[in-house]
């Protein structure tokens, strides 16, 4: 291998060069955990809740960080701002609406309290790459990663009339605002897509993370 192929393949590290404050994340907990038996985001996985990996994840990239959950009482250890739904028992679109509508900057990084995972490296990189896109996110075989994505506030109008007209399904917003899918090839350059997209949905789920 040259140095140059060496070189392509690496991934782009980025770390200091964004601006903390170009972003905000929202990490949504409000789903009822019914495969899972009891509130997944708490429970324990490599010595620490689920929901903690995915913070401090988050955190080396984007350090304003809220918590959109239906059950505040359940967080208020994390010491993060938690905001329950403002329109309930829609599903993540209802989250992703919600977020949007507290963000105090114009690009959010959404996610679900269960990806343990989550690589900030691609994180930063799909911050960055948003520039230019109302969302950025991941096509995986087909089928989109909705929570894992990047969205601009002006989408915000869209999500309250696909909700108002009676959607439930993020990708309905998709083909109304000019989005940016990330294809499995350019994250593979961050880490194997098969950890950072891995959901925890049962307590037989509860494996180790494994670094690659």
């Amino acid at each position: 291998m040259t140095d140059e192929t060496r070189a392509a393949s690496r991934p782009p590290v980025f770390f200091h060069e964004m601006k903390q404050s170009s972003a905000s994340a929202f990490i949504l907990a409000g789903g009822k955990s019914q495969r899972f038996g009891s509130n997944k985001a708490v429970s324990i996985l490599d010595g620490k809740p689920i929901i903690s990996h995915v913070i401090d994840a988050v955190y080396s990239v984007i350090k304003n960080i809220s918590i959109i959950a239906n059950k505040p009482e359940d967080f208020r250890f994390l010491n993060l701002p938690v905001y329950q739904d403002l329109i309930m028992d829609i599903g993540p679109l209802g989250g992703i609406y919600t977020a949007l509508s507290l963000s105090a900057t114009r690009k959010s990084f959404i996610v679900a309290c269960d990806m343990p995972g989550i690589e900030p490296r691609l994180i930063e990189w799909m911050v960055m790459e948003s520039s230019g896109y109302d969302i950025v996110v991941p096509l995986l075989n087909g089928n989109y990663e909705p929570l894992h994505a990047v969205y601009d506030r002006s989408c915000l109008p869209a999500t309250g009339k696909i909700i108002h007209d009676g959607g439930r399904q993020p990708a309905a917003l998709y083909s109304q605002v000019k989005t940016r899918a990330v294809t499995l090839e350019e994250i593979k350059k961050f880490a194997d897509p098969s950890r950072i997209f891995r959901n925890i949905n049962y307590r037989s789920d509860l494996h180790p993370v494994k670094n690659n």
